[in-house]
C-alpha cells in the first residue's frame, strides 16, 4: 500500500516503492522516521519544505500546474507529478466543507452557524495537530490505497484558516445584531473568496501571508496559472 503523509510541510513518503523511486530526486533530506496517524512508527523519507528563496528545479517528474501553484503557496513542497493529484485533493477537502458550511448558513441567515465555523477555523489555525477536518478526512480517506495523509498545517495555511474564522466571527455577529445588509456584504464577499479558492485554486489568505513576510514574488509566481518546462506537457490530471 503506498500511503503518503503531509507533516506540515513535510511530505512522509510511507512505502518502500516510493521511497525509492524519489530517493534520487532533489531536496530530499537524511532519511528519517516518520509516525503515522495509527501510531506506528513507519520508516519513510522526509523531504524538506518549500523555500521561496530558492528557484525550482525544472524537472519533468515535477508537476507544473495551477495544482502545483496552490500546493506550494500552502506552504508545502515542491510535488513529484505522481503525487500532485491525490496532494491536492487532499488540501482541498477542507475548503469544501467549508464552503458547504458557509451556503447553508447564508440560506439559513443564521448567526449559530457562523459563530460555529469561526470557532472551528481558530481551532483548527491555533491547534494544527487536532484540526477537525483533517481528522475527517484521513479517517475516511486517508485509508484508501494511495492516498494521502494530513498533518499539522504550515504557516500560510494557518493563516488563512485564521482569516476565514474571522469572516465568519464578523457575519455571525451583525446576524446577532440585526445589520442585515452589512451581513449580505460580508458574506458576498466571503463566498467571492471560498470560490476563487475551490473553483480558481487561489487562496488569498496564504498570498496575503506571503505578502506580509516579504516574499511578494513568490506569491506572485504561485498565482493559479499553468506553466510549462521545457515545452514538456503536464500529465497531472485536473478534475
Amino acid at each position: 500500500m503506498d500511503r503518503r503523509v503531509l507533516c506540515g510541510g513535510y511530505e512522509c513518503c510511507l512505502s518502500v516503492a516510493c521511497n525509492q523511486r524519489i530517493a534520487g530526486g532533489s531536496g530530499i533530506r537524511a532519511p528519517s522516521i516518520a509516525k503515522g496517524i495509527s501510531g506506528r512508527r513507519p520508516t519513510g523519507i522526509v523531504v524538506s519544505p518549500a523555500r521561496p528563496s530558492e528557484p525550482a528545479m525544472e524537472n519533468e517528474s515535477k508537476c507544473i500546474t495551477t495544482k502545483h501553484n496552490f500546493i506550494l503557496q500552502q506552504g508545502l513542497n515542491d510535488t513529484p507529478q505522481e503525487m500532485c493529484s491525490a496532494q491536492f485533493t487532499a488540501l482541498q477537502f477542507q475548503p469544501r466543507m467549508v464552503a458547504s458550511w458557509v451556503l447553508l448558513g447564508v440560506i439559513l441567515q443564521s448567526p449559530e452557524l457562523f459563530i460555529m465555523l469561526f470557532a472551528l477555523l481558530w481551532w483548527s489555525a491555533l491547534l494544527p495537530r487536532r484540526n477537525p477536518f483533517d481528522m475527517i478526512h484521513n479517517r475516511i480517506f486517508g485509508v484508501r490505497p494511495g492516498a494521502v495523509l494530513l498533518g499539522p498545517a504550515p504557516a500560510p495555511r494557518r493563516f488563512a484558516q485564521g482569516m476565514a474564522g474571522t469572516f465568519s466571527l464578523v457575519i455571525g455577529t451583525l446576524l446577532l445584531l440585526g445589520w442585515r445588509w452589512a451581513a449580505f456584504f460580508f458574506e458576498a464577499l466571503f463566498l467571492s473568496t471560498i470560490a476563487a479558492l475551490v473553483l480558481g485554486r487561489f487562496c488569498l489568505g496564504s498570498f496575503i501571508y506571503h505578502v506580509l513576510h516579504g516574499r511578494p514574488s513568490f506569491a506572485i509566481e504561485t498565482l493559479p496559472r499553468v506553466q510549462t518546462v521545457k515545452g514538456v506537457e503536464n500529465s497531472c490530471t485536473d478534475y
